[in-house]
């Protein structure tokens, strides 16, 4: 499990399969819902390259990550919740839902089934699609073509128009001051609520708690929201002084990909949007990756692990790969060396007792049994005895034995 990484449907789409069987093995990526509904949209798109949107989409089905990939939570969701006092840590990892926590001999464990998201793409890398998907993804598309990116420049933040922002940078610090200044009175909170679309049932509740802390500015009083809105002022600003084309609705979806940055250490994109607007949206410790400079690391990975024998390979790649081969010095070691240095250590080998091997998969399915728990009074994520995630894994994908496959029963060894 490598550093957790937010990608686009740019870079997934530059990958050939077996390129993304090693950016699934030595990554942890976050499948945001809008690269879901982005690929979804496809269905509707016109053929490419000779492919039927139903081809196309199922291509990019199959490089989808699934062992390690983790669809995130909702952005609007987390953010509702943070304004309502519940933390989102502004860190790397991947908020889920529907965690069921249960009970097992007075300990606490924590279940993560397969997301919805991991079904529809293995659903969709059969060709198989829904009447109801099919229709999302033509009221998306019509969604898309609705956005009037040049209303922005006529008269959003009108009042910030005399404001210099004749370069990003320029518009980087007026969208910082703006934040603060939504806290100066209670209209302009409203009014920052309102950008955030908060329901208007909610919108006295969230006020209510904010006067109660003596009106502290957004980023103590709900940071993740405040970078929400710092996303979206950004681009707005940018749109309106001309640095991003109005022309272009897709770069108001381009954009939210940012909603989900911050719980990566790295954001790996093919798009010039990204490229350009990373360095004001992104953390100090985080990092951006050009897509094209990550594949290429990732096929020269590819070609070295197919010059060893068939023996060795035919052990499947969790066993053969388990860390960054020696002779692999480009890209994806620096960001290993920055990011998630322990994984440059060669691991211990795996067990190859059978009887540990039992015990374990014996543990595993008392907690997968164990009845769950309704309430807690205690923080699961820094309490929990065990974290048991269901996946579907592909045997084999592309030319890649994953993992093996026992003949009796198909169960993964």
């Amino acid at each position: 499990m490598g550093p957790i990484t937010v990608f686009d449907k740019s870079f997934l789409q530059s990958l050939n399969l077996d390129e993304s069987v090693w950016f699934d093995h030595f990554f942890y990526p976050i499948i945001t819902p809008l690269f879901y509904i982005e690929c979804l949209a496809d269905l509707e798109s016109s053929p490419k390259n000779g492919q039927s949107p139903e081809d196309h989409l199922s291509s990019l089905a199959a490089k989808t990550p699934q062992m390690a990939g983790t669809p995130c939570h909702f952005h609007q969701a987390l953010c509702l919740n943070n304004l309502l006092g519940h933390p989102v840590p502004l860190k790397p990892h991947i908020p889920v839902a529907n965690a069921i926590h249960v009970i097992k001999n007075g300990e606490i464990g924590t279940l993560l089934k397969e997301a919805d998201e991991s079904k529809a793409f293995r659903r969709w890398n059969k060709k198989q699609y829904t009447a109801l998907e099919r229709i999302y993804a033509r009221e998306w598309r019509a969604q898309i073509a609705r956005i009037n990116l040049n209303q922005i420049r006529r008269d959003l933040f009108g009042a910030a128009q005399n404001a210099d922002t004749k370069s990003l940078e320029k518009v980087n610090d007026l969208s910082d001051k703006l934040i603060y200044e939504f806290t100066k009175s209670s209209a302009r909170f409203d009014s920052s609520l309102e950008i955030l679309g908060v329901p208007n049932e909610l919108k006295l509740q969230i006020k209510a708690r904010w006067k109660q802390l003596k009106k502290p500015n957004l980023y103590q009083f709900s940071p993740y929201a405040a970078h929400i809105l710092k996303v979206t002022i950004f681009f707005a600003l940018a749109v309106s002084a001309g640095h991003i084309s109005a022309d272009r609705a897709t770069n108001q979806v381009d954009i939210a990909y940012f909603f989900y940055a911050p719980f990566c250490h790295i954001f790996v994109s093919s798009d010039k949007l990204h490229e350009r607007c990373a360095p004001f949206l992104l953390r100090k410790d985080q990092t951006f990756i050009w897509g094209q400079n990550l594949k290429s690391d990732l096929n020269n990975l590819d070609s070295y692990y197919k010059g060893l024998s068939d023996e060795i390979k035919n052990t499947g790649i969790y066993r053969f790969a388990r860390s960054l081969p020696q002779s692999s010095n480009g890209i994806i070691r620096e960001i290993f060396s920055a990011h998630s240095p322990n994984l440059l250590i060669e691991p211990p080998p795996i067990p190859t007792d059978l009887a540990k091997h039992k015990v374990l998969v014996d543990s595993v399915n008392e907690w997968v049994t164990a009845p769950a728990v309704k309430k807690l009074v205690i923080n699961p994520a820094q309490e929990s005895k065990a974290f048991v995630l269901e996946r579907y894994v592909s045997p084999k994908r592309g030319s890649w034995i994953q993992v093996q496959v026992q003949e009796k029963n198909d169960s993964i060894t």
